[in-house]
């Protein structure tokens, strides 16, 4: 080696680092225009609300939450936006996108000590045009991932270094990244199995310097306890033990659907690509098979109690996994002889230009739904008294938070409302002013003139007698349900006459809490388009634990 090769080194390194940070911006920068969306509004209330040293350390302010997790360094992370650039949202996308582009580099930092630049740079590129990691890219609500993520890579690039350098305090940094990680987002836990793994040192020591990382997990789930008062938790959705099967059945689809993004002949492209390299790292490599098992399983399972709706952020751990094996097979084929090299650089342009075009798919359909419920939003805060929002993209439970935080924290005009069902126009007369999305001209625009000729078209034409079946039963914190007798179709529970509307299976289990009381209709749309509604139920489990009605 030539004195001169450590800086070369370096220079390819902060070359490739600098063009992933561009990649990153090119890919994603439009996120900077967009308003608070989804669970931005509950979010910034709750830090309004609060001090950090109350919701880090506080057990009765941090259970305040909805839900049994512990990821104070989102908000942490937030807070940080917060006391910087106030309730001004641009700041907050930026740093997202830091996030994002930090992963990336962490990506390829973690490869590049096994790698040259090219494939190392090819993981942080396959990282980034994920469709999984294309989905955090606007949501501050999902920071936490991004984080995670760089925080678990970071923490196995310090433990490579501690084996290699057998120095102690490369494990210490390493445990104490992966405590920070945990924090996070409790999916960082399994790391602690992948170490003893890595394909560095002997086993013997990789084991010993793992040591302070069950130091730290023990740590974790102290602190958990002490938080929480459970060491495990949750939130949304239930599953019943018989249901069980049926989710596991279903689970490897539909994570795999979450990754490939769109069913589109590019998308296909890039996942034949990915898998036929793995497949050939794996047949070539025992230890890099048991590794890569290791690392899709624990990566994907902690998702599987949530997975009754699929959401593209579960997938963004399995991604980042695929981003830095599939490098490894690429170098593997590349090193042989010639036709085995043109083969790996195949497989390493099918996967990069195949990965880059469902990409831009993707994200410009999250994109246009994220730009209409960021023009919805900023509308509602101009809406006075007797002002209504149809349809809006945003769910009910957003819209709650945000007019919670339009009245009590900007002081700004009360008495707007919204309708997710046109239930609500038939129920009696309803004297406002109605606005709705408008997608030819993207933008809020006042429908009131329409509103007749709708209740003509929509009220009339509901089939009131046509058959139904619900089956209610509450069992501790969750309420399950059974519809019917429809096998075909979309429900959904609609509130305060369609003020809100919850799309549901119809048959799944959902975290209301004890003694839950609810009330609201029945849904069915059929495949044909008709619809149909129960009457108001109304659900006291403090009272009853069943419920079952049927016409």
């Amino acid at each position: 080696m030539t004195p001169s090769s450590p800086r070369r080194r370096a220079a390819a390194d902060a070359a490739a680092v600098a063009v992933l940070g561009a990649v990153t911006w090119l890919l994603y920068g439009r996120a900077t225009d967009l308003w608070w969306t989804w669970d931005d509004f509950f979010n910034l209330r709750y830090l309004l609300a609060w001090r950090p040293e109350q919701y880090t350390f506080d057990p009765e302010v941090w259970r305040q939450l909805p839900f049994r997790m512990l990821t104070p360094l989102l908000f942490l992370s937030l807070e940080t936006d917060l006391s910087l650039s106030g309730l001004s949202p641009e700041a907050f996308y930026v740093h997202q996108l830091i996030a994002l582009g930090a992963a990336a580099a962490a990506v390829y930092a973690l490869l590049r000590l096994w790698l040259p630049p090219l494939p190392g740079f090819a993981g942080g590129f396959l990282f980034l045009v994920s469709p999984p990691v294309a989905s955090l890219a606007p949501l501050l609500m999902v920071r936490h991932y991004p984080e995670v993520i760089f925080l678990l890579l970071l923490a196995g690039w310090s433990f490579v270094r501690a084996v290699r350098t057998r120095q102690v305090a490369w494990a210490l940094v390493s445990a104490m990244l992966y405590l920070l990680a945990m924090l996070a987002k409790e999916v960082a836990v399994p790391l602690l199995l992948l170490l003893p793994l890595l394909p560095v040192g002997d086993f013997r020591m990789r084991l010993r310097l793992a040591v302070p990382h069950g130091a730290a997990l023990v740590l974790y789930l102290g602190f958990r306890i002490y938080m929480l008062g459970t060491p495990v938790g949750g939130y949304g959705w239930a599953v019943a033990p018989g249901d069980w099967p049926g989710l596991v059945f279903s689970f490897p689809g539909k994570m795999g659907e979450e990754l490939l993004g769109a069913p589109t002949a590019a998308g296909w492209v890039a996942a034949v690509a990915v898998a036929a390299g793995l497949a050939v790292l794996a047949v070539r490599s025992r230890p890099a098979a048991v590794l890569l098992g290791a690392a899709v399983v624990l990566t994907s399972l902690p998702f599987l109690p949530v997975s009754t709706e699929m959401v593209p952020r579960y997938a963004a751990p399995l991604a980042t996994v695929l981003a830095v094996a599939f490098p490894f097979a690429f170098s593997s084929l590349a090193g042989r002889p010639r036709a085995t090299r043109w083969a790996a650089w195949g497989l390493l342009v099918a996967a990069c230009g195949g990965g880059l075009l469902v990409n831009r798919q993707v994200w410009a359909e999250d994109f246009a739904r994220l730009e209409r419920m960021s023009a919805e939003n900023r509308f509602f805060l101009t809406l006075g008294p007797g002002n209504l929002l149809r349809h809006p993209a945003s769910p009910p439970a957003s819209m709650v938070e945000l007019r919670r935080l339009k009245e009590d924290n900007l002081g700004l005009a009360r008495g707007a409302g919204w309708f997710y069902d046109d239930l609500y126009l038939c129920s009696g007369t309803r004297k406002a002013r109605v606005w709705g999305w408008n997608p030819a001209a993207r933008r809020v625009e006042d429908v009131s003139a329409t509103l007749p000729a709708l209740r003509r078209s929509y009220c009339p034409n509901i089939r009131r007698r046509a058959p139904l079946s619900v089956t209610f039963e509450s069992r501790g914190p969750a309420l399950f349900w059974e519809l019917g007798p429809y096998r075909e179709g979309s429900w959904a529970f609609v509130f305060e006459e369609g003020a809100s509307r919850v799309p549901v299976p119809a048959q799944a289990g959902y975290q209301v809490g004890e003694g839950a009381k609810l009330s609201f209709r029945v849904r069915y749309e059929s495949p044909e388009g008709w619809v149909t509604y129960s009457p108001v139920l109304a659900l006291d489990f403090a009272m009853e634990r069943r419920l079952q009605w049927e016409r």
